[in-house]
């Protein structure tokens, strides 16, 4: 019995793992008047997710989410901790200060936690 508990309690915590996201971009300055380079890979949240941690991009960096309809741009100072990112394709850049080359930005996300609902049980 306590070896199906402990796959359980496993298996939980990898589903939970699995379902988090990590967005990245990062900037590269141009040289001599050549535009910058942004790099970000595409990520597509299929449920709303909520932000945990932001590494990197003291100065501040822009998410831009892509919906069917739509195109959104959040840029912030780092003020994002706890926000809700509804579900979309996401991609991020940093802004670099004006002395830097290159920056990077990460920004750490898992779903939303239902809440909780207990379920009555059917009359028949």
């Amino acid at each position: 019995m306590k070896t199906v508990f402990f796959i359980f309690i496993f298996l939980m915590f990898a589903v939970n793992q699995a379902a988090s996201a990590e967005i990245t971009g990062t900037y590269v300055r141009g040289e001599h008047g050549v535009k910058g380079k942004i790099l970000s890979k595409p990520i597509y949240l299929s449920v709303p997710h909520v932000v945990l941690k932001v590494d990197g991009a003291p100065h501040g960096f822009c998410l831009i989410r892509e919906s069917e309809d739509s195109e959104e741009v959040l840029c912030t100072g780092g003020q994002i901790i706890g926000k809700t990112l509804l579900p979309g394709t996401y991609t991020v850049f940093p802004a670099p200060p004006a002395n830097k080359h290159k920056e990077s930005v990460s920004v750490y996300t898992q779903p939303v936690a239902p809440a909780n609902k207990t379920k009555l049980p059917s009359k028949k």
